[in-house]
């Protein structure tokens, strides 16, 4: 249609512009490939008409509709007697004539004089033949414009028996319309009339008659919609070719739920027998009610035209807030109503023309369970959607509604579940994904090996997969500071810097909340009494570096606050031993002393900016640093202001965090040291020398002798310095001789410390 369009275009503007290139004198043969042109351009009408039809039929009412009919018809009459028109005229012009004569030759009148009549020849000349050729076709022609050839007598004819068949049935047409139009408006005023003596019966006052009068009204100006039991020729389709239809129409939008993805995926046949027997379309109009508190729900609705408004009142059940929420197209809601005994907890109201599909969830479960394999699939997915549902309460999360369950995303749910139900649907989601999606086929293999070990979580969305992980974390805040996780604590005092809030993974068949206290319980060891309050969602999308995909990460986040009491000690902080300017100054070096953190960021030989000293300075001076057990994992935290912690949020956390804790000596923590002592009472390493060796290492170095140590805590472990007897050259950067740096050895190369204590030297 479109190349036929520009071809018709283009000959057009080629005509114009060679008739205004030769002052409109045209060769014969360009005349007449110029109207052919314009003929072929004539045929885009039908196009338009097309087009007219499509419109008229898809959203005007059947009042309005067959006024556009009569209005079509009358103007399909004009056209037809325009090319009449064109006929005669040129016939009148151009035509052969065995007579001598042509009826243009009666059209001149001796009251105008031949300037005035060559001035306006051509209009007259045109509306003479078009009155001509409308009486021709409807009362037979005017006496004032006889033939004057054989030529013009033929076309006489023709028109005559054309308007007797063509011209009688289009006013035939019209003619019906018009009744059908009539017909219908004394209908909706039989309808009006009644409606009038019923309210006038009941007595309803004036104020709610009128309201009344203009909603039918206007229900009456509106398109009817179509249901599928309306159509009878539908009933005489078979089975299964209504099945293929059903799912055709319908299929496209109930898979956008993803579970049904999922099942349309290990079993398309039983999906569209689900689409067959168990849902069903329901329209409304504006301001009508598609359910009610408190009535009973059969199933799940998902609205595929126009907008709802969903509404619930307080102290409805334990909601103790008014809700209301506006519902979009495309949306699923109801899901509780599929997996349980439910009762709507609001009203959902339409906003204009509405549609939404049923799904009916005995029908559904029916069509399902006949699929092995979705005989697994989906009752994990409904226990796990019960789980969640009955706990769903606060402070863990929102109060479900009609719209919203809280933590039933379908990428939680299917980590709920357990390993052989996620390779199933891993499988399914890997199968229906196109080769050309992954990089390559070693990691397409790779990932399929993590399916196969449920180890890694697919989800289908449209035609590929997603990557899902589910991460449970905590806002703990004490006054108006807050819990940061700072770093994990690896052999050799390595520090990995993290700068997060702590977290952690969801285990298998674990909801939010249940993570949410295992991390508590955790952390209570160290932070005392916890109380959560509330929680919330936060959603990532981040590139896989190892399946080079995309990621989803459910976070949800726990807010808390440290409960006072008089029974729990604070962890002790650990102390600043080295300033900022010697940190910065030492642009990675690996350690300062015994104790020393080492910051795997260290590895970058990156020398922090300005900005990000005066970060560091500021964390130093407003936060402290302590040394805790996490999950039997050793840790650092950090208590941090609000403020520093969004400023720490929105910037290099994990490099700020590397630096930051390149300040603070970790044998300073009477907490780490208890943890070397019970865990591996050898784990404080030093040079796997003897006594002999360390002596002779200090006279090579010709360092002065062994002096008091500077003032410590009590019971604050010994130094190495002192042990081996050595003396820093510079008290403010202890133990920065290259020969000790150069002495520090990987930990499985060493011997016990307590082994050395004791010896002469």
């Amino acid at each position: 249609t479109f190349i036929f369009d520009c071809t018709a275009i283009v000959l057009e503007y080629i005509f114009v512009i060679a008739a205004f290139s030769v002052d409109g004198q045209l060769p014969i043969w360009l005349y007449g490939t110029g109207l052919a042109a314009r003929a072929f351009g004539l045929c885009r009408a039908v196009k338009l008409i097309r087009l007219a039809d499509r419109i008229i039929d898809s959203g005007l009412s059947d009042l309005w509709r067959n006024s556009c009919l009569g209005i079509q018809l009358i103007l399909s009459l004009l056209v037809l007697n325009h090319l009449v028109t064109c006929g005669w005229y040129a016939i009148g012009k151009f035509g052969y004539t065995d007579t001598g004569g042509r009826w243009l030759d009666t059209m001149r009148y001796d009251v105008l004089s031949d300037d005035e009549f060559n001035y306006k020849q051509d209009i007259y000349e045109y509306s003479t033949a078009f009155h001509w050729a409308l009486s021709q076709i409807l009362s037979g022609g005017v006496e004032m414009i006889g033939a004057l050839n054989s030529l013009e007598r033929g076309f006489s004819i023709l028109s005559l028996l054309f308007g007797l068949i063509i011209v009688s049935s289009l006013v035939s047409l019209l003619s019906a319309a018009l009744m059908q139009v009539k017909m219908e408006q004394q209908e909706q005023t039989d309808k009006i009339v009644i409606l009038r003596q019923y309210l006038s019966q009941y007595g309803v006052n004036s104020s709610m008659a009128s309201s009344v009068q203009r909603q039918v009204k206007a229900r009456m100006q509106r398109k009817k919609n179509i249901r599928e039991t309306d159509v009878v020729c539908l009933s005489l389709l078979s089975e299964h070719l209504r099945t293929e239809l059903r799912y055709t129409t319908i299929g496209p939008k109930l898979l956008e739920y993803p579970l049904l993805r999922t099942c349309q995926q290990m079993s398309e046949v039983n999906v569209k027998q689900a689409c067959f027997k168990a849902v069903s379309e329901r329209f409304l109009g504006s301001g009508d009610a598609l359910f009610q508190p408190g009535q009973d729900a059969s199933g799940a609705y998902y609205l595929t035209r126009g907008t709802l408004t969903y509404s619930v009142r307080r102290n409805t059940g334990p909601l103790d807030k008014d809700i209301t929420q506006k519902v979009s197209k495309g949306t699923l809601f109801v899901e509780a109503g599929l997996w349980c005994e439910w009762q709507h907890v609001g009203a959902a109201m339409s906003n204009g023309m509405c549609s939404a599909l049923h799904i009916d969830a005995a029908e559904c479960m029916k069509a399902l369970e006949r699929s092995p394999d979705l005989q697994i699939v989906v009752p994990a997915y409904a226990a796990s959607f019960h789980n969640r549902l009955i706990s769903a309460s606060p402070p863990n999360s929102d109060w479900p509604t009609d719209i919203a369950v809280p933590f039933t995303d379908y990428g939680e749910m299917v980590l709920s579940m357990d390993k052989e139900v996620r390779r199933m649907i891993g499988l399914a989601g890997l199968s229906h994904t196109k080769r050309s999606f992954f990089k390559s086929a070693h990691i397409l293999e790779k990932l399929e090996a993590e399916v196969e070990s449920g180890d890694c979580v697919l989800i289908p969305v449209n035609d590929h997969v997603e990557r899902v992980v589910a991460i449970a974390a905590l806002s703990l805040t004490r006054n108006d500071e807050i819990l940061i996780e700072l770093g994990k604590v690896k052999p050799g005092d390595v520090v990995d810097p993290v700068g997060m809030l702590p977290a952690l993974k969801q285990k298998d068949q674990e909801t939010p909340s249940q993570a949410a206290y295992r991390l508590v319980k955790d952390m209570s060891s160290f932070a005392g009494k916890i109380n959560i309050e509330e929680a919330e969602r936060q959603v990532e999308w981040m590139v896989s570096p190892t399946f080079h995909m995309r990621s989803r990460y459910l976070k949800t986040i726990h807010h808390a606050v440290q409960a006072k009491h008089d029974d729990f000690t604070q962890p002790s902080p650990l102390e600043v031993k080295h300033n900022l300017q010697a940190a910065a100054r030492q642009k990675g070096s690996t350690t300062s002393g015994l104790g020393a953190i080492q910051s795997e960021s260290s590895k970058q030989k990156v020398i922090p900016t300005d900005d990000q000293l005066e970060t560091i300075e500021r964390l130093v001076e407003r936060s402290e640093v302590f040394f805790a057990m996490m999950n039997k994992k050793p840790m650092l935290y950090g208590w941090l202001k609000s403020e520093d912690y969004e400023l720490l949020a929105h910037s290099d956390s994990k490099f700020i965090c590397g630096e930051w804790l390149k300040m603070y000596d970790l044998y300073s923590s009477p907490e780490y040291e208890a943890h070397l002592n019970n865990d591996n009472p050898g784990a404080v390493a030093v040079s796997k020398r003897t006594s002999e060796e360390a002596l002779a290492m200090r006279s090579s170095m010709n360092l002065p002798t062994k002096r008091a140590a500077p003032d410590s805590a009590p019971g604050a472990p010994p130094l190495l310095g002192e042990m081996l007897g050595i003396v820093p050259p510079d008290a403010n950067e202890p133990y920065n001789h290259p020969a000790i740096r150069e002495s520090i050895i990987p930990v499985e190369n060493v011997v016990n410390l307590p082994s050395l204590v004791g010896h002469e030297s």
